[in-house]
C-alpha cells in the first residue's frame, strides 16, 4: 500500500519565540517520514519571522522539507481563515494543524500516517479523550483527509474569534461518518505554556478592548464591564472569577454606548435606561450607588486576567450550529495573496469556493492498492 502524503501545517503571527523552538525540532523529529512536509504560513508577523526563516531554515526550504509562505494582507490574527489558507497552500493528502507553541514528538507523522492506513475514514483530534492528557494548547491539533476538508468547505470563517473553530471543523468533518480517532499519547502532546493575553493578543477583541473593571461577588459569580475603543460596552456576569477557561457567561449580557464625564462613567443601555458610575482613584474604581448596598468595580490592570476575561466573552458568543447539511464559507474560503518561500517577484492567489453540504449518506475511501488492475 502506497503511503500518503502528509503536511504539517502551522499558522504563525508574531509568536516567532515559539516557533523557533517547536520547528526545528519538529522536523528533526518526524526525519523518519519520507512522504512529509512541513508548511509554515507566516500571517503578516512584524517580529522577524521571515529573517528567522531566511537565515536558519532555508536549507529546510531548499531540500523541500520546508514551504514557507507569507502574506502581507491581515491587520489581526483571524483563526479559521489563516488555516484555511494555509491548509489550502499545503499538498498533502492528510492535513494536520500544528499550531506555533506544539511540540509533534518523536514519529508523530508516521503516528498520523499508521492511523489513516488502518482507517481511511478517520479524522484525528486531541480532545474528547479519556485520559484527558492533552493541555488546552494542543486542542488545535487536527489531523484530516484532504478530501474531507475540501468537502465540508474548510473552517467556518464566520467563527472570527478564539476557540471554536477547530471543534466546529471536527464535528462537521464526523457528518461524514468519519471515525474520530483521540491522540492520547502524551509525547504527541507537548506545548510550550503562556499566557491567555498572549493567546490572543493578536485578535482584534483584545486590541479592541480600552478597558475592563470586575466586580466580584460572594455568589459564585462575578460581573465584567468591557469598554471598546468605538464607544461601546458589554456588561455580564460570569460564574467564579473569570479566571477559569469555561463557557461560563450568563444569557443575559446588556450592550449600549458609554461616555466619559467629569469623575463619571455614563453607561447607556440599548433597552433604553442609563446607569451613572462615580470614578474613585481616577479611573481605577468606579461605583454605583444607586443600588442597595452599592457595588464596586475595579479595573483590570493584569494583562493575562484580561486575556482570560475576554477568552470568556468570546466563549460567550460561541452559538450551537446544526452541523448537519450545513453550508459554511458559502462565498469561499482561505481568500488572499502569498509569496512563497522567500520569492517576493510574484504573488500567489488562494481561494477555494465552496461546495454544497455534503448527504448524510456514508462516504467510504477505498483502500489503495498496490496491485495492477
Amino acid at each position: 500500500m502506497q503511503q500518503p502524503t502528509i503536511s504539517l501545517v502551522t499558522v504563525c503571527m508574531n509568536r516567532l519565540h515559539h516557533l523557533r523552538q517547536t520547528l526545528p525540532r519538529n522536523i528533526a523529529d518526524n526525519a523518519d517520514c519520507e512522504a512529509l512536509e512541513f508548511v509554515v504560513l507566516d500571517y503578516n508577523s512584524t517580529d522577524g519571522l521571515r529573517e528567522w526563516i531566511t537565515d536558519h531554515m532555508r536549507a529546510y526550504i531548499d531540500n523541500g522539507r520546508l514551504r514557507y509562505y507569507h502574506t502581507l494582507e491581515p491587520d489581526c490574527y483571524h483563526p479559521a481563515h489563516s488555516r484555511n489558507m494555509a491548509f489550502l497552500l499545503s499538498k498533502g493528502q492528510l492535513l494536520c494543524n500544528v499550531d506555533a507553541d506544539n511540540f509533534t514528538g518523536r514519529g508523530f507523522a508516521s503516528y498520523v500516517n499508521n492511523r489513516f492506513c488502518e482507517n481511511p475514514n478517520s479524522i484525528l483530534i486531541t480532545f474528547g479523550g479519556r485520559q484527558q492528557l492533552a493541555p488546552q494548547d494542543a486542542y488545535g491539533r487536527i489531523g484530516v483527509h484532504r478530501r474531507d476538508f475540501m468537502a465540508v468547505n474548510g473552517y467556518d470563517e464566520a467563527i472570527d474569534h478564539y476557540c471554536g473553530e477547530d471543534i466546529d471543523l471536527a464535528k462537521r468533518v464526523m457528518q461524514l461518518n468519519r471515525q474520530p480517532v483521540v491522540i492520547e499519547e502524551a509525547a504527541f502532546l507537548q506545548t510550550i505554556a503562556h499566557a491567555d493575553s498572549e493567546r490572543i493578543g493578536q485578535m482584534p477583541l483584545l486590541r479592541n478592548i480600552t478597558a475592563c473593571y470586575l466586580m466580584p461577588e460572594a455568589n459564585g459569580f462575578s460581573r465584567v464591564l468591557f469598554l471598546f475603543h468605538n464607544h461601546r460596552f458589554v456588561l455580564a456576569t460570569l460564574r467564579g472569577d473569570g479566571r477559569q477557561m469555561t463557557p461560563g457567561w450568563q444569557h443575559s449580557v446588556d450592550e449600549g454606548a458609554y461616555e466619559w464625564k467629569v469623575k463619571q462613567l455614563q453607561l447607556c443601555f440599548d433597552e433604553g435606561f442609563s446607569w451613572q458610575l462615580q470614578q474613585h482613584a481616577g479611573d481605577q474604581t468606579l461605583s454605583f450607588f444607586s443600588s442597595k448596598p452599592p457595588f464596586f468595580l475595579y479595573r483590570v490592570t493584569c494583562k493575562n486576567s484580561l486575556g482570560s476575561l475576554a477568552i470568556q466573552y468570546m466563549l460567550r458568543h460561541i452559538r450551537a450550529p446544526k452541523f448537519e447539511n450545513r453550508l459554511v464559507n458559502a462565498n469561499g474560503f482561505g481568500k488572499g495573496t502569498v509569496f512563497h518561500n522567500l520569492d517576493y517577484t510574484s504573488m500567489i492567489k488562494v481561494c477555494k469556493e465552496a461546495v454544497a453540504p455534503p448527504s448524510n449518506q456514508t462516504i467510504f475511501y477505498e483502500r489503495e492498492s498496490t496491485s495492477s488492475k
